[in-house]
């Protein structure tokens, strides 16, 4: 029989509802996430990258569905400024990547794992 919301804080799953705020709070944090274009940029070996774009902000998610480390290269040519430093807006190691010839170059995408690249100046 089907039940209702577990009120009961000491039933929740804690770790997937931090997951979550975290989720929310980027999105909020960054207006491309809710509003503007829409790109898929690669989609191939087990890995889906997009681009979401709005509001002077370009937004880049890569995601690895593989067990394997993925290195890739995302064509980013038109989607920002030609020097965009992307910075992992995600972990909390901000790691910057800067937009050469038009490309993120090299993006090491651990396995079954992702990047959320915000672009940062130009």
């Amino acid at each position: 029989m089907p039940q209702g919301f577990p009120w009961n804080k000491s039933r929740w799953n804690h770790d997937l509802r931090a997951y979550f705020q975290r989720c929310i709070a980027l999105r909020k944090a960054h207006p491309a996430l809710r509003r503007g274009s829409f790109a898929v940029l690669l989609s191939k070996n087990d890995v889906y990258a997009f681009a979401r774009q709005g509001e002077g902000e370009t937004v880049i998610v890569a995601l690895n569905l593989s067990r394997e480390t993925q290195d890739v290269s995302l064509p980013v040519k038109g989607r920002s400024k030609a020097k965009t430093m992307f910075q992992d807006v995600w972990r909390t190691a901000s790691d910057e990547y800067p937009l050469v010839r038009g490309k993120l170059h090299d993006l090491k995408l651990a396995p079954r794992s992702g990047l959320v690249l915000a672009n940062v100046r130009a």
